[in-house]
C-alpha cells in the first residue's frame, strides 16, 4: 500500500466542518427516510387492514399476516439504518476531499509565514481546490523569485 493512501483515522481532519457537513447529509436523509417510511406504512397498513378484514381466513392466519407486516417494517428499518450509515461514510469521504486540501493549504501558509518559501501544496487527484492550490503555488514561486 502507498504511504500517501488515505487511512480511515486520517479522514477526520476538521471536526467542526466535517461534523456539520455529515450532520446535514444524515439529517436530510433521515427526514426524507421518515417521510417515505410514514407514507409507506400508512398506506400499506390501511390496505392491509382492509384486505385482512375482508378475507375469509382464521384469526390465527390474520395475526400471522400482521406479524409478517411488522417483520417487513423491521427489515425496512434495518436497511434504512444501513442507508444512513452509508450516507455518513460517503459524507466523511467527500468532506475529507474539502477538509484535506484546506488543511494542507493552512500548513503551507504557516510554513511561508515562518519563512519557508520552498513549501508547496501537493494535493491528490480527487481532492477539491486543486486550482486554488496551483494558483497558490504560482504565487509562492513569484514571491520566491522576487526575494531572490
Amino acid at each position: 500500500m502507498s504511504s500517501r493512501r488515505r487511512k480511515l483515522r486520517n479522514l477526520w481532519l476538521n471536526s467542526r466542518f466535517q461534523g456539520r457537513y455529515i450532520r446535514a447529509l444524515v439529517g436530510s436523509s433521515f427526514v426524507v427516510m421518515l417521510g417515505y417510511g410514514f407514507v409507506f406504512y400508512k398506506h400499506i397498513k390501511e390496505n392491509y387492514d382492509t384486505l385482512v378484514k375482508l378475507s375469509p381466513v382464521t384469526d390465527e392466519v390474520k395475526s400471522e399476516l400482521y406479524r409478517e407486516l411488522n417483520q417487513i417494517v423491521l427489515y425496512l428499518s434495518g436497511f434504512s439504518l444501513l442507508f444512513l450509515l452509508s450516507v455518513a461514510l460517503i459524507g466523511l469521504v467527500y468532506s475529507h476531499r474539502v477538509a484535506g486540501p484546506l488543511f494542507k493549504i493552512k500548513v503551507v501558509c504557516k510554513d511561508i509565514c515562518d519563512g519557508n518559501l520552498s513549501a508547496r501544496i501537493a494535493l491528490r487527484p480527487n481532492d477539491e481546490f486543486r486550482d486554488v492550490a496551483e494558483q497558490l503555488n504560482q504565487l509562492i514561486d513569484i514571491l520566491q523569485q522576487k526575494k531572490s
